[in-house]
């Protein structure tokens, strides 16, 4: 199931369109400070179908308020679930360097039973994007799609595959990306699996500087992916280098426990 949650001033009016159809659903921020929106129908009004490697649809919302609101996206479903905010128009950028781990089986799986991918998600705020995907191996692929507004594309790695480091850029125009895993083993040999999802953030927003901030009662270390945005960028954590990675590469660093109550990493490019 999806759902909405926004957040903001009591007697705030929350609009939810679906450009491309019909739907148009309203709702009022009570006094609890949120309102919340059951949009799984919305989204897929004939069911759920498992998409191909890439597809276009008519599956973006758009939402608007009468007054300043932050809102979260939820993803659920029996023991598995996710959630990320959702950044008003105004964030989204032009360019975008993917994130996602590599999806691997857990303890006791057996190959070829499951099909689990990275994924990623671009919905066009507006008529004529352009967008072209590029993977960092020169023998990799390229893709590339033109949005209206209110479209949304949908992008899968191959099974047990990754779509760290592919390039997401557009003609020019601002659109949103999400990216993530269907199902993923973090660490990749604990015993048990969770689907995770984010709104991607733009380049333009990257920076040298970034703060680590454990989840309360955090009792195990924590696990960070970092993406260059240029090549020679120096990964340091605490002030010590721990890698040097090319424009697009990723490196997962672990943090641990006590690390994370003052963890501040440094890089000598942005990412």
């Amino acid at each position: 199931d999806y759902s909405l949650i926004a957040s903001g001033d009591s007697g705030t009016v929350v609009h939810v369109t679906k450009p491309l159809g019909t739907t148009h659903l309203t709702d009022t921020i009570d006094a609890s400070g949120i309102a919340v929106f059951e949009i799984y129908n919305i989204i897929f009004p004939n069911g759920y179908g498992h998409p191909s490697t890439s597809c276009v649809s008519n599956a973006t919302l758009h939402i608007t308020s009468t007054d300043e609101i932050s809102l979260y996206a939820t993803s659920y479903g029996g023991s598995s679930g996710d959630m990320c905010i959702v950044f008003p128009t105004s964030a989204l950028g032009c360019h975008y360097i993917a994130q996602t781990y590599t999806t691997t089986l857990g303890l006791g799986m057996q190959a070829n039973t499951w099909d689990f991918c990275a994924v990623i998600g671009i919905a066009a705020p507006y008529d004529n994007t352009i967008i072209t995907l590029t993977s960092l191996d020169d023998g990799g692929y390229s893709d590339s799609v033109m949005l209206q507004a209110g479209q949304s594309y949908h992008f899968r790695s191959a099974r047990s595959g990754t779509l760290a480091g592919v390039k997401v850029i557009s003609n020019g125009k601002p659109f949103a990306m999400f990216q993530g895993n269907e199902n993923v083993f973090i660490p990749h040999d604990c015993p048990s699996g969770d689907q995770i999802f984010e709104q991607a953030t733009p380049v333009s927003q990257w920076g040298q500087k970034h703060i680590v901030v454990p989840p309360l009662h955090q009792i195990g270390g924590e696990r960070v992916l970092v993406t260059a945005l240029e090549n020679d960028c120096q990964v340091m954590l605490e002030g010590l280098p721990i890698d040097t990675l090319l424009g697009g590469q990723t490196l997962e660093v672990e943090v641990s426990s006590d690390q994370n109550r003052r963890s501040e990493e440094r890089f000598s490019r942005n990412a």
